[in-house]
């Protein structure tokens, strides 16, 4: 190859065309055409594309045939009829050439490009140019114009625009409602709720009536005891340890049987609780809201406390029970911290719950 050109001045009039052809059927792929000498000091012509070669061997021209792009490789010497390969098919598509089949190309059924005039080409050129200015002029003033009476109406428009998106977007959110109910289906529905509501209803009514109710017999409870509970008078200290003393809160088969234990047992009584309380004794009564009192007796010289709780116009004895829980409590926790030098063994817990099942013996031979 010696030389090479893509001035459009010096390709043939079928060249020119089949340039015009794919810069208006593909703008955007940037064709080009290139003419060459050959080797054997002809004149060939190669389509390019973006300045690559889509082929390698030029052909004697290139014509626009059926909507194809076709390389004359024969020209007949009167050059009415060639023979070439089609190098750009109808869809745009580039052909390979080396496999394509070989046409005829009748020289009348081509396109050809029109000889004209290079000054009257720039002239046209320079008046489209021209017309295109004015026109662009135009339309710039006519945007200009309207875009101060379209802000309002434009900023209307996107506020609108996005409410009814986040609009759309929140129902699309939701989830579907079947659309197709009956109406037995309705009925049923309608049913069910009522008699959920009803149910709800009948349960707060139940739950109002359980709680006056309850808060009517608490009233009553609380107005028995206030009238009931015993009064500090009449709780005599010696009377009620000399009952103590003598066995009478122990159960039935741990009382003294017989006439005679039970004498002896209540005269030893009598005697511990006089000597005991002849240094002295304290007395405490507490008053709880006026529905019950606890009193306790302390002994200093036998070193006990006694208590009792006056309720419904009774006095229980509730030392014997306190000293049993004692004990229970000792015993758990010496079991929980053996090996620190404080065992209480299970033989000591009984012996002392004996000992208080007989607390008015015990309690006789403390003072004595």
């Amino acid at each position: 190859m010696k030389m090479a050109s893509s001035s459009s001045s010096q390709l043939t009039s079928y060249s020119r065309a089949t340039l015009q052809h794919l810069q208006r059927t593909s703008p955007l792929d940037g064709y080009t055409i290139e003419r060459h000498l050959s080797t054997t000091s002809k004149h060939l012509y190669r389509l390019k594309r973006r300045n690559v070669p889509i082929h390698d061997e030029g052909f004697l021209d290139l014509v626009v045939y059926n909507d194809c792009v076709v390389g004359l490789q024969v020209l007949t010497s009167k050059g009415d009829v060639g023979r070439g390969v089609v190098v750009i098919s109808k869809d745009g598509r580039i052909c390979n050439v080396d496999k394509a089949e070989t046409i005829t190309v009748p020289m009348s059924y081509v396109k050809k490009d029109r000889e004209v005039d290079p000054t009257a080409v720039a002239m046209a050129g320079l008046r489209s140019s021209i017309s295109r200015a004015s026109s662009v002029r135009e339309s710039i003033s006519r945007t200009s114009s309207l875009r101060d009476s379209n802000s309002r109406s434009s900023s209307f428009r996107s506020s609108t625009t996005a409410e009814r998106t986040s609009i759309r977007s929140n129902t699309n959110n939701m989830p579907d409602i079947p659309q197709n109910l009956t109406e037995a289906d309705t009925q049923q529905l309608i049913h069910y709720g009522g008699m959920a509501l009803l149910g709800l209803i009948v349960i707060k009514s139940i739950l109002n009536i359980f709680s006056s109710l309850a808060f009517f017999a608490a009233s009553i409870l609380y107005l028995y005891a206030v009238q009931s509970c015993p009064s500090v008078e009449s709780f005599d200290a010696k009377r009620e340890l000399k009952r103590v003393m003598r066995g009478a809160h122990l159960p039935e088969e741990q009382q003294p049987k017989g006439f005679l234990e039970r004498t002896m047992n209540r005269m030893a009584a009598s005697a511990g609780v006089e000597l005991a309380t002849s240094l002295g004794y304290e007395l405490s009564v507490d008053d709880y809201w006026g529905a019950g009192r606890v009193a306790r007796v302390r002994v200093p010289v036998a070193g006990y406390d006694f208590y009792w709780i006056g309720a419904f116009g009774k006095l229980i004895y509730v030392s014997l029970f306190l000293d049993i829980m004692r004990c229970m409590f000792r015993l758990t926790h010496s079991e929980l911290e053996q090996g620190n030098g404080d065992i209480f063994t299970r033989e000591k817990f009984m012996g002392i719950k004996r000992t208080i099942n007989r607390e008015a013996f015990s309690f006789m031979f403390c003072v004595l």
